[in-house]
C-alpha cells in the first residue's frame, strides 16, 4: 500500500478502535492496512481508541494482536489530544505534552465517531490531514436516510422507504402497528429494518410479519434514534 510519492518516509498515524459496536471491525481492519503498509515509507505510530472514548498512543509495531485484530492498550500509555489548529499531542507525563509529527492520519474508525464526520471534524480542526470523505461527505453518507433525500432532490432513483423515530416509539403505543400497517400497504412484505447510522449491517433485519417487525424495530433502535423501513428488493 502506498501513499507517498516521494523518497522520504511520512509520519502515517493509523487511528482505530472507537466507541461504538463496529469496534472490533475497525480492530480487524487496522491489523490488516498495517501488515500491508511499507516500513520503509511510512514511520508507523497508531493511535486506538479505547470504549470510553480516550485516545492512547500504543507501543511500536503491531502489539499483541488477539486473532487478527490489533489490541489497544490503555494502562501506562500515553494519552492523545488534537488541539484546534496546532494537530496532535502526546502526554509524556502528567501535565506535560509534546507534539507528536503527523503527515496523515489514516482513519480506520468504523461506524459512530469514525465515518459520521465527527472525527474528521475534529481532524480538520486540528489541521492534521486524514484519509477518506472529509467533514460533511461522511456526516451525509452516514445517515441513510439524508443521503436518500439527497439522492432524491438530484433526481435519482431510490428503494422506496419509510423513516421510524425512537421517541415517538416510546410515547405512542400503537406507533409501532401503525408505522408496519403502513409499510405493509405501501411496500408489501418482507421489509428490510436498518439504523439510520450504523454500518457492517449492524442492528440490520429483515421483517417477514408483524412479529420480526417488532423485533427489528426493537433491535434497530437499540443501535440509533433513527431507523430507515426499505422495501426489500430482488435484484438478481
Amino acid at each position: 500500500m502506498n501513499l507517498n510519492p516521494t523518497d522520504s518516509p511520512l509520519d502515517l498515524v493509523l487511528l482505530y478502535g472507537g466507541t461504538g459496536g463496529e469496534r472490533e471491525v475497525s480492530c480487524l481492519s487496522a491489523a490488516s492496512i498495517f501488515h500491508h503498509l511499507d516500513p520503509e515509507k511510512y514511520r508507523i505510530r497508531r493511535i486506538g481508541i479505547a470504549p470510553n472514548g480516550t485516545w492512547y498512543l500504543q507501543p511500536p509495531g503491531p502489539g499483541s494482536a488477539t486473532g487478527k485484530a490489533l489490541e489497544i492498550l490503555a494502562e501506562g500509555r500515553p494519552r492523545v489530544a488534537a488541539l484546534p489548529g496546532d494537530g496532535l499531542w502526546q502526554e509524556t507525563s502528567p501535565g506535560n505534552w509534546q507534539k507528536l509529527p503527523v503527515d496523515v492520519v489514516f482513519n480506520i474508525v468504523h461506524g459512530v465517531f469514525g465515518e459520521d464526520g465527527r472525527v474528521q471534524g475534529l481532524l480538520e480542526t486540528a489541521g492534521v490531514p486524514f484519509t477518506g470523505a472529509k467533514t460533511a461527505g461522511s456526516a451525509l453518507g452516514m445517515d441513510k436516510v439524508f443521503a436518500k433525500q439527497l439522492w432524491e432532490q438530484k433526481g435519482l432513483p431510490v428503494v422506496p422507504y419509510a423513516v421510524a423515530h425512537r421517541h415517538d416509539h416510546e410515547l405512542d403505543p400503537g406507533y409501532a402497528l401503525q408505522l408496519f400497517e403502513n409499510c405493509q400497504k405501501r411496500f408489501k412484505l418482507p421489509l428490510f429494518v436498518k439504523p439510520a447510522n450504523s454500518g457492517s449491517s449492524v442492528g440490520v433485519s429483515k421483517a417477514h410479519d408483524w412479529a420480526s417487525f417488532t423485533l427489528a424495530l426493537n433491535g434497530a433502535f437499540a443501535v440509533d434514534g433513527k431507523v430507515l423501513i426499505e422495501k426489500a428488493m430482488t435484484v438478481r
